[in-house]
């Protein structure tokens, strides 16, 4: 997403509208706000001695105004900031009508304000399909998966909670969805009214970027959307898109957490990973990799073996194999199988290089052996530098102790 992505005036609005709902007031900030008014009204009774008729009534019509907006303000003045980087940086951010829109999810990771890269976006997700909006339900979007673009999922229907946009838009647009409908929106047309003002409308074809939602006893399995992308040609076109995010999983840069910088989500790598080590590559073989780890940044890691699994080689090669057969034949399973191990091959053998020092993430560890077994989450290698590991430690243990300035 870039500058020239907002064409139109709801476009800016509707990205607007998404960055306030993101903000949080910092704590006091509620406070301060009411104080400061409060003094502003003292003085303004102190003043209405002294003033004329005309600037007392002036005055007092004003105040209520003043009331009402100054939150609203307050806000808009801290993501001033947030603008500038959405103008001035280029990545993705939304909600944008025809490119992508944003986290839109409740009990989603909350998204910063400001652009994230393309590589971010592909990063923070597990799983990324291609699909067709079959239908709705109480914020619930039911899908047609057409493929998967990355990650494992097996089914046809997919559920995603857009309840996250439907429930806020909906308070900013029932007066709007009533003028165009000639009369007060039931729940059902104002939830389709948001929705078709989101850019989602019965068959579209869409991208979504997919976390897992949590389980609810009794409920089917669900997700939650951390973005989205609808075709709007010529500009976006999905095809396009698909391209690009192939091409970040084979290089592999989404891997890597980017520290500090405006807009970085380190800190949500961190909360993901059970175990956050710098270690040394010994041995590849064909399912997995050691490691010897010289320094424990998160989590316990008495042993100072790790051995992590190829999980992450094995969907970067499926997404690439299956994205060339894509517009052709499906292949037989044998010759994907087979496509799918030399591509996972040559991936391995391009990165994981022994006597590599890296910085890694990982999930699910567990002990056997005398070694800890588990897969791997995200990685930062050492450049020709031999200081990026050392700055990135340095960020991690910053974000740990929350001394990680405010990024916006």
């Amino acid at each position: 997403m870039t500058l020239y992505d907002l064409n139109t005036e709801k476009d800016i609005e509707t990205a607007f509208h998404s960055a306030v709902r993101c903000f949080r007031p910092p704590a006091g900030l509620k406070e301060a706000v009411a104080e400061r008014l409060s003094n502003l009204r003292g003085s303004e009774t102190r003043d209405d001695a002294v003033q004329t008729t005309e600037m007392n009534r002036r005055r007092k019509r004003a105040f209520p105004t003043l009331l009402k907006w100054a939150t609203a303000c307050a806000a808009a003045s801290l993501l001033i900031g947030a603008a500038i980087v959405v103008f001035l940086r280029s990545g993705e951010v939304g909600p944008q009508p025809g490119n992508d829109l944003p986290q839109t999810s409740r009990d989603a990771p909350a998204v910063r304000l400001g652009a994230l890269t393309p590589e971010q976006s592909v990063g923070r997700v597990p799983l990324i399909v291609r699909a067709r909006v079959a239908g709705w339900e109480h914020g619930i979007i039911r899908y047609d998966v057409e493929r998967v673009i990355y990650g494992d999922f097996a089914g046809r229907t997919l559920l995603v909670d857009y309840c996250g946009i439907i429930e806020p838009m909906g308070k900013i647009l029932r007066t709007e969805a009533g003028e165009d409908l000639g009369h007060e929106p039931t729940p059902t047309e104002l939830e389709e009214y948001v929705l078709k003002y989101s850019g989602i409308e019965k068959g579209k074809e869409m991208i979504e970027y997919l976390i897992p939602s949590p389980a609810q006893p009794g409920q089917p399995s669900m997700y939650l959307s951390m973005g989205s992308t609808h075709d709007a040609p010529p500009e976006h076109r999905l095809d396009d898109k698909e391209d690009a995010i192939i091409r970040i999983i084979a290089e592999g840069k989404y891997l890597s957490p980017s520290f500090p910088q405006p807009a970085d989500i380190l800190e949500e790598h961190i909360r993901a990973a059970n175990l956050i080590v710098r270690a040394q590559l010994v041995e590849v073989n064909e399912t997995d990799s050691r490691w010897t780890v010289t320094d424990v940044i998160k989590g316990d890691a008495q042993e100072k073996t790790l051995i992590l699994s190829h999980d992450l080689f094995r969907l970067r090669a499926e997404a690439v194999v299956r994205h060339t057969h894509r517009a052709e034949q499906p292949a037989d399973e044998p010759t994907l199988k087979q496509e799918i191990a030399a591509e996972m091959k040559r991936l391995i053998e391009a990165e994981l290089v022994p006597g590599r020092q890296a910085v890694l993430f990982a999930s699910d560890p567990e002990v056997e052996d005398g070694a800890i077994r588990a897969h791997l989450h995200k990685r930062i290698y050492e450049d020709a530098s031999g200081k990026r590991l050392d700055e990135a430690i340095r960020a991690i243990r910053d974000a740990q102790s929350h001394r990680l300035p405010i990024h916006l």
